[in-house]
């Protein structure tokens, strides 16, 4: 069995002042989890000591790491930017080098989109088809998929999306993604944190390269070149198989 973790980046509303929503999913094999389990374990234990956390039982979630208000677990009122970026390159490097996973992420370009309703439901489309073919292709067993929970009404809404689409898929047959999804807070989910972190950091990678935003932002190209695409299904030729872009648009890899 694969346990997918998906989480999203940025959101389908054309107000919010951003041109992408994304969504990523973290597949890792059962026999894998526990030295994955260990390794976000030991990152944690490492920032608690050094920033004085009185708990190592807090949330990875990138969003409050920079955020100067939420915090994560105050510890983002207590680091500047810098210094927030080189403890996300930390966490991300150290976990992304000592566990097996595969990333799945699609991206859908709002402002490049003619059609721009059911934004939500092409996301989970491309990216629920694109984990079907790398579990047929690459693992050859069944994915069970869990997400970060919102409220009943919400997860409902996703729940039923998610059923009707490998259900009624004309596209491609599913047979691998198990036609249900199970919702976690983040908070108390390792997999979803780490799928969070991955998407923040695809997220302002496309930003960079699409719209050439964060140009101060140097870690984000590297991390991602050196660390994120390599886990990619389909590396190294992983556009439109493990990072799906919508509309099409060529970036270099």
């Amino acid at each position: 069995m694969v346990l997918i973790f998906i989480d999203e980046s940025g959101s389908i509303d054309y107000t919010d002042g951003t041109n992408i929503y994304l969504l990523n999913a973290i597949l890792l094999k059962e026999e894998d989890f526990l030295n994955f389990y260990l390794n976000i374990f030991k990152e944690k234990e490492r920032i608690a000591s050094k920033y004085n956390l009185k708990s190592s039982n807090f949330e990875l979630h990138a969003s409050n790491l920079f955020s100067q208000e939420k915090g994560m677990t105050s510890l983002g009122k207590k680091l500047d930017f810098n210094y927030a970026i080189e403890l996300y390159r930390s966490i991300m490097i150290n976990v992304y080098s000592n566990t097996q996973f595969k990333v799945i992420s699609v991206a859908i370009l709002k402002d490049k989109v003619t059609q721009q309703d059911n934004i939500k439901y092409w996301n989970y489309t491309m990216l629920l088809e694109r984990i079907e073919m790398t579990l047929r292709d690459e693992y050859q067993t069944m994915g069970i998929i869990i997400r970060d929970t919102e409220d009943l009404k919400k997860d409902m809404r996703i729940k039923e999306l998610v059923k009707d689409i490998i259900l009624q898929s004309t596209k491609i047959k599913f047979k691998r993604v198990l036609p249900a999804i199970y919702f976690i807070d983040s908070r108390l989910s390792e997999g979803v944190q780490l799928s969070d972190f991955t998407a923040y950091n695809v997220k302002r990678y496309l930003e960079k390269k699409i719209y050439n935003e964060h140009g101060e932002e140097l870690n984000t190209i590297e991390i991602f070149n050196e660390y994120v695409s390599k886990k990619f299904s389909g590396h190294p030729s992983f556009i439109g198989k493990g990072l799906k872009i919508f509309p099409n648009i060529s970036i270099e890899e």
